[in-house]
């Protein structure tokens, strides 16, 4: 880890795309600004949602907090672009609106890239809370106790492999 000032540290920017989630995103968006690395931004774009996620959004405030709304629908991977395009950080990850991560997910990842500079990209395994009845998890997945759907499965890349 590197102990320097924060201004030493790579920048990381927590990437939310979002449509139609206002019930889910907040908790995505707390988990991202609950992370112990200090330099984060945290990006959410709404891809012309029309529930109330709009109003949500409004109801967060944190410096570290960007919120943007297209205009129209850009689609799945149109809005995982539109978020990647605002990102500043080397650093990039993209957070499901419907996923949180545990507050040292940041960090880890971090701590893996500046102690091996060959690497470009971290994946980490999914905890899966409250799934339906009859549902089967995939490889790797293990269940989880807590009510709900969480999943922290989370990829953090070099933004230097998107380019």
């Amino acid at each position: 880890m590197n102990n320097g000032n924060r201004a030493d540290l790579p920048l990381v920017s927590i990437c939310i795309p979002t449509w139609n989630r206002a019930g889910l995103v907040g908790d995505a968006i707390r988990s991202a600004l609950a992370q112990t690395y200090p330099a984060v931004e945290v990006i959410v774009v709404d891809n012309a949602s029309t529930d109330n996620t709009a109003e949500v959004l409004a109801s967060l405030h944190d410096p570290r907090l960007r919120f943007e709304r297209n205009g129209k629908n850009l689609g799945l991977f149109g809005n995982f672009n539109r978020c990647i395009a605002l990102a500043k950080g080397s650093l990039i990850h993209i957070l499901h609106s419907d996923d949180t991560i545990p507050p040292g997910f940041t960090q880890a990842c971090v701590d893996v890239f500046l102690a091996h500079p060959e690497v470009g990209m971290t994946f980490t395994p999914a905890v899966v809370m409250g799934a339906a009845p009859g549902w089967q998890p995939a490889t790797g997945v293990r269940h989880g106790e807590k009510g709900g759907l969480f999943r922290d499965r989370a990829l953090l890349h070099r933004l230097s492999l998107l380019g």
